[in-house]
C-alpha cells in the first residue's frame, strides 16, 4: 500500500510539472487569441447581391466576378476544373478544399481560404502564413435555418472557434453580423496573411507523436483520478481530487496541441470518442469485478449490456457536429445557457457526468442493498463521462482557450450544485 501511495504521489507531482511546462505554449496561444478580429464577406456566387460595391465588406465570388473591385476586396471561389489566373495579391477558396498544384509552385504567395468543414487536400507544402480559415453555410443547410439561427452560427464561428473569414449569404445579414461582433469587441478587417501563426510548424511525425501523446493523457489521467479518489473519504473532496487530475490533463493536452496545424484544423486530434468512452467503461468493469457477486446473475448481465449499449450509442451520436437531432426542448435550453453563461457548459458534464459522479461517490460506500450498490456502480461510471468530457473540451485547439476554460468552470459549478441537491434529496428520502 505504501508503494502504491508513493507511486501515486510521484505521478501526481509529475503531472503538475507537465502542466507547468505546457503553460508556455498556452500563453503564446492566448496572445494570438486575444486579438479579436474577423473578416466578413458577402456571397455573390449565386448571382444575388450584385449591387454590393465592396466598400463595407469583402465579396465572395467566382473568378472574373465583381470586376470593378480590387483584388484585396475579393475572395475568389474556384470550382473543380475551373480555370483561373494566379495573382499573388489575390485570395482563393477552392471547392471541397482541394488545392490545385498551381498554388504550390515556387514564387506563388497567394492566400488560400480553407472551409472549416472539409478536410483540405494538398495543403502540406502550403506555407501556413498563406492559410485563412473560412466559414460558409452550404445552400442545402441554409434553407433549413432561420435568419436568427444563421446569424448565431456565424457569431459562434468567430467567438468560439476563431474562424477568420465569415461568408454570409446577403449584405443585410453582413451588416447585422458586423454590429453583433463589434459589440463583442471584434475588429472587422481584411486579412492578407494568416494571423493564427505559432512559432513552430511541426512535421507529420511530430504531429502524430503529439496526437498519440494527447490520446494517452486523455485516457490514462481519468483512470488515475479514479484511483486517487480512493485515498479520501469525503464525497466533495473525492470529487475535487478526480476533477483536479482531469484539469491537469486538460492543461497538458491544451499545451501539447497548441500548434498552428491543429489551430487551423489542418490536423485533428484522433480518438476523441475513444478518449470519451474508454475510461467510463474501464471504471464500470473495475467496479463490476469488485462487486462480481452482484453482476453474475443472468438478468443483471443482460440489463448491464442494454444500459451500456444505450449510453455508448447516445454518447457517440451526440459527440459530433449534431450527428443526432436535438431534442425538442434542447435548442431553447442551449440558447438560454449561451445568453446566461456566455460559454455554454456541456450537457454531458453539468447535467449528467458531474451530478452522477457526486451521487455515486456518496451512495457507493453507504449502499446496503444490492440494487443501491449496482446503481452506485453505474453512477460512478457515468460520472467518469463528465471527467472525460471536460478533458475532451481541450482536445480541440481550434476552439478559443478561454471559452473552453469558462465552459469547464460553469459546467463544474452547475454540476456540483445539481449533484449537491441530488445528495440532499437522497438523504431526505432515506430519512423518511
Amino acid at each position: 500500500m505504501k508503494k502504491l501511495t508513493l507511486l501515486a504521489a510521484v505521478f501526481f507531482l509529475f503531472s503538475i510539472l507537465l502542466a507547468v511546462l505546457s503553460w508556455n505554449k498556452i500563453a503564446t496561444r492566448l496572445k494570438i487569441e486575444a486579438v479579436n478580429s474577423v473578416e466578413i464577406a458577402v456571397d455573390l456566387t449565386g448571382g444575388k447581391n450584385n449591387e454590393i460595391d465592396g466598400r463595407n465588406f469583402t465579396v465572395f465570388c467566382a473568378p472574373g466576378g465583381a470586376l470593378s473591385l480590387p483584388s484585396s476586396r475579393k475572395i475568389l471561389f474556384v470550382r473543380a476544373g475551373e480555370k483561373f489566373i494566379i495573382k499573388n495579391d489575390s485570395r482563393y477558396c477552392f471547392k471541397n478544399n482541394i488545392i490545385p498544384g498551381e498554388m504550390l509552385q515556387a514564387g506563388v504567395e497567394a492566400v488560400v481560404c480553407l472551409s472549416e468543414f472539409a478536410a483540405p487536400v494538398n495543403y502540406q507544402k502550403l506555407a501556413r502564413k498563406r492559410i485563412l480559415t473560412l466559414h460558409r453555410i452550404r445552400k442545402e443547410e441554409a434553407v433549413k435555418l432561420s435568419e436568427e439561427d444563421t446569424l448565431k452560427r456565424f457569431i459562434r464561428s468567430a467567438v468560439e472557434r476563431n474562424i477568420k473569414v465569415l461568408v454570409v449569404p446577403e449584405a443585410k445579414m453582413a451588416e447585422k453580423l458586423k454590429n453583433a461582433l463589434t459589440a463583442r469587441g471584434f475588429q472587422i478587417k481584411q486579412f492578407d496573411r494568416n494571423p493564427v501563426l505559432l512559432p513552430a510548424v511541426p512535421g507529420n511525425q511530430r504531429l502524430l507523436f503529439k496526437k498519440t501523446y494527447a490520446l494517452l493523457i486523455a485516457v490514462i489521467f481519468p483512470l488515475f483520478g479514479f484511483f486517487l479518489l480512493r485515498y479520501f473519504k469525503n464525497t466533495f473532496v473525492r470529487f475535487s481530487a478526480v476533477t483536479l487530475v482531469s484539469l491537469l490533463a486538460a492543461l497538458i493536452i491544451a499545451g501539447t496541441l497548441s500548434e498552428t496545424d491543429f489551430m487551423l484544423k489542418l490536423s485533428l486530434f484522433s480518438g476523441a470518442k475513444l478518449a470519451l468512452l474508454l475510461p467510463p467503461l474501464a471504471v464500470f468493469f473495475i467496479l463490476a469485478y469488485e462487486n462480481k457477486n452482484l453482476f453474475d446473475k443472468r438478468t443483471a448481465g443482460i440489463l448491464t449490456v442494454i444500459i451500456l449499449g444505450i449510453i455508448i450509442t447516445a454518447v457517440i451520436a451526440r459527440s459530433g457536429n449534431y450527428s443526432m437531432p436535438l431534442l425538442p426542448f434542447e435548442k431553447g435550453l442551449r440558447e438560454w445557457f449561451e445568453n446566461v453563461f456566455v460559454a455554454r457548459p456541456r450537457f454531458k458534464e453539468f447535467l449528467i457526468g458531474h451530478p452522477a459522479m457526486l451521487l455515486g461517490l456518496y451512495l457507493y460506500p453507504r449502499a446496503k442493498l444490492s440494487l443501491e450498490k449496482i446503481a452506485a456502480v453505474f453512477l460512478l461510471a457515468l460520472g467518469m463521462l463528465g471527467q472525460t468530457s471536460l478533458i475532451n473540451t481541450f482536445c480541440h485547439p481550434q476552439a478559443d482557450f478561454m471559452i473552453s476554460v469558462l465552459r469547464t468552470v460553469f459546467g463544474l459549478l452547475a454540476g456540483a450544485a445539481i449533484g449537491g441537491v441530488l445528495i440532499l434529496c437522497l438523504k431526505i428520502v432515506k430519512k423518511y
